[in-house]
């Protein structure tokens, strides 16, 4: 009889791969290592929980309930989204600024 593998679906893509290489390339002890692997199996584990038991609680709970949740979440990873396109741009604007300055011999380069 073989393994079963229709219960946990692990897929991870370009995305994980570059955050885990661009992680471990920043950091420089082992403990500092082993902390990022604990935190990506506790995200393994938190996302085995949800797509193993996420049926049943949805079917316990009730519309109005989902909903808030959604939206909850949503309004979450709008402000995740805000705040790392905010941090993102101002370093590229500084960036720029700086290039600029440079060029026009203002700073040394």
């Amino acid at each position: 009889m073989g393994r079963r593998t229709d219960g946990l679906p692990i897929h991870r893509g370009a995305g994980v791969n570059a955050a885990l290489i661009t992680a471990l390339g920043s950091y420089t002890s082992m403990a500092q290592e082993l902390g990022l692997a604990a935190g990506v199996i506790g995200a393994l584990v938190i996302l085995w929980i949800a797509l193993r038991f996420g049926a049943t609680l949805m079917s316990k709970l009730k519309p109005s309930t989902l909903f808030i949740i959604n939206k909850v979440n949503g309004a979450l990873l709008l402000a995740i989204g805000l705040y790392l396109f905010a941090n993102n741009f101002t370093a590229m604007v500084v960036r720029a600024a700086v290039l600029t300055l440079r060029q026009m011999g203002v700073l040394p380069a």
